[in-house]
């Protein structure tokens, strides 16, 4: 009896770590893709992304990387950016690059183009910043009767983000942490009359023309900035962000020089501009991937 209890309790030991085996074996270790409700680059339905070339993008890299179990969680960018110093294992499709987050991040080829950056006001008060010319935010920000909605969590480009940073205490800046609903957020507080002039977002005029707002606000192009900008999919900066980076950058490769690739941004500009989006898409995202 007592031989056969002993037998009993080896067979369960063996069962036992049989099974932790196979778990251990077959389970996927996880990617979290954070996102954004950000127009046109995330578009959202009831707070879930349904739409945009964020949405397509993730969708892409969820069926190529099918050796992770993927999933997709809304989180503001300040929180984005905390989880990958603290090393956790997401990936976020669209940032911008800035020296500080190369510090902190690793990076993708490039993947999302962007539009120049222009200056948001209110139609009424053209003539206020010189009629339809091109302003200088140096000009601007020195200027403390207007004041700017500073929208703090977003990276605006060179040009631009090392003027954010030299004038961020200035009195006329009004700062806003809060990424939720930012676009038509900021919009309001502009048509409200609580900033004077603002930075476009990729999603600004989206947004504007869905919610009937375009015929209100007027663009002016920046001095500092009239060039088009790249965004990334980003990994904490460690082994394992360095491992799924490159990763991904092998699925770029593939997916960049397809045409369904570009059309993912053909919403950013109207028909006349698509020549031009093209011919920078070239330079910008897909010479890089050809290399």
């Amino acid at each position: 009896m007592n031989r056969l209890i002993i037998i009993a309790k080896h067979v369960a030991i063996a069962l036992i770590l049989t099974c932790c085996f196979y778990t251990t074996s077959f389970s996927k270790d996880k990617i979290t893709w954070p996102y954004i409700c950000f127009k046109p680059l995330y578009i959202c339905q009831d707070s879930q992304v349904v739409d945009g070339a964020g949405f397509y993008i993730l969708d892409l890299m969820k069926q190529s990387l099918s050796q992770y179990d993927h999933e997709l969680l809304r989180m503001p960018v300040k929180r984005i950016l905390e989880s990958a110093k603290e090393g956790e294992k997401i990936l976020f499709y669209g940032l911008y690059k800035t020296f500080e987050r190369e510090t902190f991040l690793e990076y993708s080829l490039p993947c999302r183009i962007s539009t120049p950056k222009y200056i948001v006001i209110r139609k009424e008060d053209l003539q206020k910043f010189g009629g339809s010319k091109q302003v200088s935010l140096k000009r601007l920000f020195k200027d403390h009767t207007k004041v700017f909605l500073h929208l703090k969590s977003f990276s605006f480009g060179k040009g631009i983000d090392e003027l954010l940073e030299k004038y961020k205490d200035a009195p006329n800046f009004l700062t806003e942490y809060d990424t939720t609903q930012i676009i038509l957020k900021s919009l309001k507080l502009l048509l409200n009359k609580r900033a004077d002039y603002m930075l476009s977002l990729d999603g600004t005029s989206y947004d504007a023309r869905e919610s009937g707002l375009s015929n209100k606000i007027a663009y002016l192009p920046i001095e500092e900035q009239n060039h088009y900008d790249v965004g990334y999919i980003v990994a904490p900066k460690n082994s394992w962000g360095k491992t799924v980076i490159a990763q991904v950058n092998e699925v770029l490769k593939k997916e960049i020089p397809k045409e369904s690739f570009f059309q993912y941004f053909a919403p950013l500009v109207g028909n006349e501009m698509l020549p031009e989006l093209r011919k920078k898409y070239e330079t910008l995202i897909l010479s890089p991937a050809l290399k």
